[in-house]
């Protein structure tokens, strides 16, 4: 198997309760952005879901992982869109610090090293100006998932069906940053609930526990949030 293939299956293991909840709540002709792509298992796996008619948008800034993601999307029968961006509440360059490994790039700096690459950053309210609706936003950019929400406060405001699914590092937020969050999300009429975290390559839906703030949803490890207006509905 290539190191390729491996990794996505890989990917598909570790990344159960996500990839099962979007295997059965994604259908056709459903719009889905999936911000910090990685190589593209869930922009493939929502590819799959969405058919002919359906449209990916995958944002990935690390040079390495867009052309994979690229090649991973070739074969795509929906309309699928790849940027090699980062996105944040800001349109200007930036450094993406080199990760321990390709899944771990990230724009919060540690200072560690000068490692990395010089990227394009934008804004989620430019980037998706033309689209209508989404059904999916999937964000996992290593800590810097509010400066996302903030560049894109205008299309979550104007998207009536979007969910979003937030990978969530407790390690990486700071207080003042989960009031801003919650504040924000708040006023655009958004609730959250967290994703219970599944063993790997487990084939059930998680459960979904509906949490009164981000503050109090806050973990000793990393989990999943899922931020919506409505109860997700499961058939």
């Amino acid at each position: 198997m290539a190191v390729n293939e491996l990794l996505m299956f890989c990917l598909r293991g570790f990344a159960a309760e996500l990839s099962n909840l979007l295997a059965v709540t994604l259908g056709p002709g459903a719009t889905f952005i999936d911000i910090g792509a990685h190589i593209g298992w869930f922009s493939t796996l929502a590819a799959e879901r969405i058919g002919a008619h359906g449209r990916v948008v995958a944002v990935e800034p690390e040079p390495t992982n867009f052309a994979q993601l690229m090649h991973n999307l070739s074969g795509a029968l929906c309309k699928v869109e790849t940027h090699a961006l980062a996105l944040g509440n800001n349109d200007c360059e930036v450094f993406l610090e080199k990760g321990e490994y390709s899944n771990l790039h990230s724009l919060r700096r540690t200072n560690a090293h000068d490692r990395g690459w010089r990227v394009r950053m934008t804004t989620g309210d430019l980037l998706f100006a033309d689209l209508a609706d989404v059904d999916y936003v999937k964000i996992d950019v290593e800590g810097l998932e509010l400066g996302v929400i903030l560049g894109m406060t205008e299309c979550l405001r104007r998207w009536s069906r979007v969910k979003v699914l937030m990978e969530f590092n407790p390690e990486l937020w700071q207080t003042n940053e989960l009031l801003t969050a919650e504040r924000i999300l708040g006023s655009l009429g958004f609730q959250v609930w967290s994703i219970e975290r599944l063993p790997p390559w487990s084939t059930r839906l998680p459960r979904l526990y509906r949490q009164g703030s981000l503050c109090a949803a806050r973990r000793p490890r990393t989990c999943d949030f899922l931020i919506a207006r409505e109860p997700l509905e499961i058939a």
